[in-house]
């Protein structure tokens, strides 16, 4: 009797060990919940709010290992102390943010106390009424998904030590009408300022990488950014689809050394009028500028070797395009829907029989000699009976002669004069009937 007391003891001890056991594990993983997700609740967690206690135990607020914060009655959420916020989980759903402020309502501004060094992943996301937000210098990182779907927020100050803007960061804020991104930045991630539809001017600071997903017609930094009016880029890249659906856009600068214009770049910016691409630029590539009805004029680049299919498709405000010398082949249907081009200068040697220009435009192949050119032929485009030749093109080059047989061309159909430097039309040659 004694051993069998003995070993139900022993059974018991065990029992309680490991009763203990569990309740501490089970403790440590309930405060680990609470601690994430009853950020506005007290410091004890109830049973579906029927009033039941579940577990008495307390947490210490915590978004990172030593970081920590405190919420006031005003709304203001304070936070303190050093290193990186912990990164919760995002698909982009509202129902899958396991962040512990995730849809509060009660935020209304976010301090952030010098000491921590990132914004962690979808941590303020739908934050529905946070509108102030202010971020230390020692943060050189804010994560994916951030600020997403914060709709009120329209103050915040991005740090000077910053480096990095993650994909989607503010996408939805569309309470935001300025932002500065300061010259530190070293890339802005997918998608970052998508449906900031309060933006209404950007400037990208040179040294800056516009990451994207590639292939993909669906989005880069500026996505649908509706009230997105004026860019200027001082950096070296325009990426696919950087301003997609942007159709309040008008103007666009391009101060860096940009190389490539890359597939649907500005897609549908129906506002978009003229837009001045320097010279570092050696391709456009497929559907640039495509559905930009009201652009009227555009010198492209004399780097530029290809025109690309659908480059200018439905630019139907389109009036006139000199192709560059360089061009020396031209895809499927650049230029088709340009239903208001009027003239369309030409190297005489390259094959446009696929670019879709309408037949009302005026064909003026060309060739040039010591910076000077040359028109070779004179296509009229249907309708038409005469032709204004300028003494430059695009106020560069210089047209200094028609060949004798286009001149007797032209002089049959009819034609406005233009005078040389001799007073004479450099079309047909005569001296009178000036304006």
């Amino acid at each position: 009797m004694k051993t069998t007391g003995r070993i139900l003891a022993a059974i018991c001890a065990a029992a309680f060990l490991s009763s203990s056991t569990a309740f501490a594990e089970h403790a440590k993983d309930t405060e680990n919940v609470i601690n994430r997700k009853s950020v506005l609740s007290g410091n004890s967690a109830a049973d579906g709010g029927n009033g039941i206690i579940t577990t008495s135990v307390t947490y210490d607020n915590k978004i990172g290992e030593n970081i920590t914060y405190t919420l006031n009655d005003e709304g203001t959420l304070t936070i303190s102390g050093t290193g990186e916020m912990y990164n919760y989980k995002s698909d982009g759903w509202a129902d899958d943010v396991d962040s512990p402020f995730h849809c509060s309502e009660e935020i209304k501004s976010v301090v952030i106390e010098n000491g921590v060094t990132n914004i962690g992943n979808s941590v303020f996301h739908t934050c529905k009424n946070l509108e102030r937000v202010e971020i230390p210098e020692s943060v050189t990182a804010i994560n994916y998904r951030a600020f997403a779907n914060c709709e009120k927020l329209n103050s915040i100050t991005l740090p000077d030590n910053l480096t990095y803007i993650g994909g989607w960061a503010f996408e939805k804020c569309g309470g935001l009408t300025d932002i500065i991104i300061p010259d530190s930045v070293v890339t802005i991630d997918k998608y970052a300022f998508t449906e900031c539809n309060g933006l209404t001017k950007m400037i990208v600071p040179a040294g800056v990488k516009l990451q994207y997903e590639a292939p993909n017609l669906h989005g880069s930094i500026f996505y649908k950014c509706k009230g997105l009016k004026e860019v200027t880029l001082y950096n070296d890249r325009i990426t696919p689809s950087m301003f997609y659906y942007c159709d309040a856009l008008e103007t666009v600068n391009i101060e860096g050394e940009v190389g490539i214009i890359n597939s649907y770049a500005f897609n549908y910016c129906n506002r978009l009028k003229k837009i001045n691409l320097p010279e570092s630029i050696y391709k456009i590539d497929t559907g640039a500028f495509y559905g930009c009805s009201s652009l009227e004029e555009i010198i492209i680049p004399d780097n530029v070797t290809v025109i690309k299919q659908w480059c200018f498709r439905q630019c139907s405000g389109l009036k006139s395009i000199v192709i560059p010398q360089n061009v020396t082949s031209v895809e499927r249907d650049p230029f088709d829907g340009c239903n208001s081009l009027e003239t369309v200068f030409y190297p005489n040697n390259l094959d446009i029989t696929n670019a879709s220009i309408p037949d009302t435009a005026t064909l003026l192949p060309y060739k040039i000699e010591n910076g000077e050119m040359t028109i070779t032929d004179i296509t009229l485009g249907s309708g038409k009976n005469d032709v204004e030749i300028h003494d430059t093109v695009n106020g560069k080059i210089p047209v200094v002669f028609v060949e004798e047989s286009v001149r007797d061309k032209v002089s049959e159909s009819g034609h406005t004069h233009k005078r040389d430097s001799l007073g004479e039309c450099v079309i047909c040659g005569q001296k009178s009937d000036f304006e």
